[in-house]
């Protein structure tokens, strides 16, 4: 009989579990995923406008010239995937339009104007750019793909945005009841997440460099990666420690980003890690996108606060009245 019961307590707390796992989420997090992934995907192909027809043109390489010219191809036919666009379009103007069409996407999806289509949007042109040239997206073009996918598909434009004003909101409330949403795509990006500290974390373990914890002080003092010209040696001790911590902070986030009490400090250390990480290297745009993906292991309540902080500057500095709503916790 205590084991029927046991089992049935079991089953019941499972239910309980999978209820508040898959409950509607608040979505501070998503709007700025939102607005972090927005302005990294305008700034970094802002930063490619003078070599659009180098990277994606077709005189460049790897365009339609080149495609002319490879042994058994035809040009003329319809390409063998979608993804490979733009490696058959001989028009530069087409090229151009496309790349206009991505930035001003791009700054639309960051305001949250029309927020489902401009996302979308930014999502296929972004596809069709990287397969063209996977190097001008070196590192992170592959993986922003899914992250993009969860947070246009959640309710991140509905609050924050263009499209709140539009549907007549005057002031903006940012109060944890206020701002819910599905969960799924949030909890998707979670697991995502998750995945990919798994993956680079644990084909680490048997790294000799990380396992030595030189890979710090070779990323910063590389001519590849290091930001400054500077010799990191004489630090190398302290520097080896930094190693350590993040050989130990991607491997165990997969489970400690979960556990109560731990995953805020957890997700605190690997944005942490991530901004150092910029600061003294230079690996693109990956930390741009992982620092604000980051928030959705976050307290909401970290987020409110986060949030007002723009409309107390504001009030302080005496440009006007903050039109925050104040939260109710």
């Amino acid at each position: 009989m205590s084991s029927h019961s046991g089992a049935r307590g079991l089953s019941s707390r499972g239910r309980q579990a999978l209820d508040r796992f898959f409950a509607p989420q608040p979505q501070q997090a998503m709007v700025v995923a939102r607005v972090g992934l927005g302005l990294m995907i305008f700034f970094s192909n802002l930063t490619k406008f003078p070599y659009v027809q180098q990277l994606f043109g077709p005189n460049g390489l790897g365009g339609y010239a080149t495609m002319q010219r490879l042994p058994g191809t035809d040009p003329g036919r319809p390409f063998e995937s979608a993804f490979q666009f733009l490696h058959y379009i001989p028009s530069e103007e087409l090229v151009w339009l496309l790349y206009l069409t991505l930035l001003v996407a791009s700054f639309s999806f960051t305001v949250g104007a029309w927020t489902r289509v401009s996302g979308l949007v930014v999502l296929l042109l972004h596809v069709l750019f990287h397969a063209r040239n996977y190097s001008a997206y070196l590192g992170w073009g592959v993986m922003l793909k899914p992250y993009l996918f969860f947070v246009v598909m959640s309710s991140a434009g509905r609050y924050g945005s263009v499209d709140a004003w539009r549907r007549g909101a005057k002031s903006v409330s940012i109060r944890l009841e206020d701002w819910m949403g599905p969960a799924w795509p949030v909890r998707l990006l979670q697991i995502q997440l998750c995945t990919m500290y798994a993956v680079a974390g644990w084909s680490r373990l048997d790294d000799p460099v990380w396992l030595s914890g030189d890979i710090v002080l070779y990323a910063m003092d590389g001519r590849t990666f290091g930001r400054f010209d500077v010799d990191w040696f004489p630090l190398a001790s302290p520097l080896r420690i930094l190693g350590y911590v993040a050989f130990v902070l991607e491997p165990l986030a997969p489970f400690l980003l979960w556990v109560r009490g731990i995953g805020k400090w957890w997700a605190l250390a690997l944005i942490s890690m991530h901004v150092t990480i910029e600061l003294v290297t230079d690996v693109g745009w990956w930390q741009w996108m992982m620092i604000p993906l980051l928030t959705v292991f976050l307290p909401p309540d970290w987020l409110c606060a986060l949030l007002r902080a723009p409309a107390r500057w504001r009030t302080a500095a005496g440009v006007g009245r903050g039109h925050i709503k104040p939260s109710s916790r």
